[in-house]
């Protein structure tokens, strides 16, 4: 998607802020919310997993179950 962008500068010229389209902008947030679902799927993939039935003893000898 080819989007205009304008910038908004300071009395010596230098970029301060940015505008963007509204379409582009929403684009450009839901990317970055799948690459942190995806950053943060490849973290849990990497932990070692409990069997349930540690899990269920845990809880309850907690007396949560």
């Amino acid at each position: 998607m080819k989007t205009q962008t304008k910038y908004i500068i300071d009395n010596k010229g230098r970029k301060k802020a940015v505008i963007l389209d509204i379409k582009y902008y929403e684009k450009l947030l839901y990317s970055l919310e799948e690459l942190s679902d995806k950053k943060a799927f490849l973290a849990v993939a990497k932990e070692e997993s409990i069997p349930y039935s540690k899990i269920e003893a845990r809880l309850k000898k907690e007396k949560i179950l």
